[in-house]
């Protein structure tokens, strides 16, 4: 499938926050690539904001992971701080 024409911000939040969702999807199933599962959570949910059917999180939610798995980066998975951010 290809990707969206996106022409309008929710539509380009609603995309932003699925893919999000693939790789979150991705990185919890220890995967090398995404694969059609992981497509298929990003068009349901993309399609779902889109259409009003479904919610974004809220950010105290995610917060609240984070808090409570410091081991790694929420967001990509690092387990060790990037000399280069330092």
């Amino acid at each position: 499938m290809a990707d969206p024409v996106l022409t309008t911000v929710r539509e380009y939040l609603a995309w932003s926050y699925a893919n999000l969702a693939m790789a979150d999807a991705a990185l919890g199933d220890q995967a090398e690539r995404h694969g059609r599962t992981h497509f298929a959570i990003r068009n349901k949910l993309y399609h779902g904001l889109v259409s009003g059917t479904m919610s974004m999180r809220s950010l105290c939610h995610d917060e609240r992971i984070k808090m409570t798995l410091p081991q790694a980066c929420y967001y990509c998975g690092a387990t060790r701080i990037s000399p280069s951010i330092t």
